[in-house]
């Protein structure tokens, strides 16, 4: 008897990150017993059932480990605190965020900087735990498939706060989705990407938090395999990061003009971060592609893709900056991968 998937959305870090601006005292709740607060239905209780020595048990209560469970309490969890202004429910964990100092108790309250979801949250950053970070730099390299996969996982968590990120794993993408039959070969392409993304790890940026009126880059580049970009905010007269980007081009992209590659950095970026870019008064695209900076204005003919992307930047901004390349320091740092 099959479950269908129930696709209700599980919320992540980055969207808790993006009501934070100007938050700086948090609490945090963990449920005790969350799922098994939820009841279950008398028609599905029976494909619960276990085998015992004494006989077969069904759960009255939802247990772990069904296939829909973290989405029915996550419903659930969003149901009731639905209207509520800054808490932010990840499953059973509950963040409360605000201005004001509140009376501790015996769970965590009233405390200028906290751990959440594998982060530590201040009052105007968002950090990579330092224990989380130092499990991952210690793995040794992966044995097999399912070793490769589990590690590219587990740096996927923390993409946000990592420059470059596809460019450098595509060794290891390529490793990991290698045919079944064809045996696991770890060779020095392989460790030299495995050992970047550790050490990138461990150099993992500080993340600000977004202010919806201040001045705002998209910084962009594109190499042979990969686009990337970082943006970035005017914060008490230093440029930054909140967010950095970065995507690994399909088979069919990777035969795109420099161009075409340099405006689909930019524009796969305003794409993934379009709800924090909404309303940016002050927004400007820059890339070390020169050609580019004149897309808005110029005569040429274009493919429907490029007038595509082109129309969907224009809703933001057509300031489009010419930086050297010497200068784009954050967004090609660097952008190209190991060998």
């Amino acid at each position: 008897m099959l479950s269908l998937p129930d696709r209700y959305p599980i919320p992540d870090v980055q969207t808790c990150a993006d009501h934070l601006q100007g938050a700086n005292i948090f609490s945090k709740i963990d449920l005790a017993r969350a799922f098994a607060q939820i009841r279950m239905s008398p028609q599905d209780q029976q494909k619960t059932a276990i085998a015992t020595p004494f006989g077969l048990y069904e759960y009255t209560r939802m247990p772990f480990g069904l296939r829909n469970a973290a989405q029915t309490f996550q419903r659930l969890m969003d149901s009731v605190f639905r209207g509520l202004p800054r808490v932010f429910v990840y499953i059973d964990g509950i963040l409360v965020f605000s201005r004001i100092t509140i009376r501790p108790d015996i769970r965590i309250f009233g405390k200028p900087q906290i751990q959440f979801l594998g982060f530590q949250l201040s009052d105007s950053s968002l950090t990579p735990l330092p224990d989380k970070v130092n499990d991952l730099t210690n793995l040794p390299p992966p044995r097999n498939v399912p070793d490769c996969r589990r590690f590219l996982g587990m740096l996927n968590y923390y993409h946000h706060f990592i420059c470059n990120l596809a460019s450098t794993l595509l060794p290891l993408h390529q490793l990991a989705n290698q045919p079944k039959r064809q045996p696991f070969q770890w060779i020095p392409g392989h460790d030299a990407a495995f050992q970047e993304a550790k050490r990138r790890l461990a150099q993992a940026a500080t993340l600000a938090f977004p202010y919806s009126q201040a001045p705002t880059q998209v910084i962009a580049d594109a190499s042979d395999s990969a686009v990337d970009a970082v943006i970035q905010q005017r914060h008490d007269n230093r440029w930054v990061p909140f967010a950095f980007h970065s995507k690994k081009l399909s088979p069919s992209q990777l035969k795109w003009s420099t161009g075409d590659k340099e405006l689909f950095a930019l524009f796969s970026a305003v794409k993934r971060f379009r709800h924090l870019l909404e309303g940016q008064r002050d927004l400007q695209f820059c890339t070390d592609h020169k050609p580019l900076t004149y897309a808005f204005t110029a005569k040429s003919e274009r493919s429907a893709r490029v007038q595509r992307q082109l129309a969907f930047l224009s809703e933001f901004s057509t300031n489009i900056r010419h930086i050297g390349g010497a200068n784009n320091v954050v967004s090609d740092c660097p952008s190209r991968p190991p060998h």
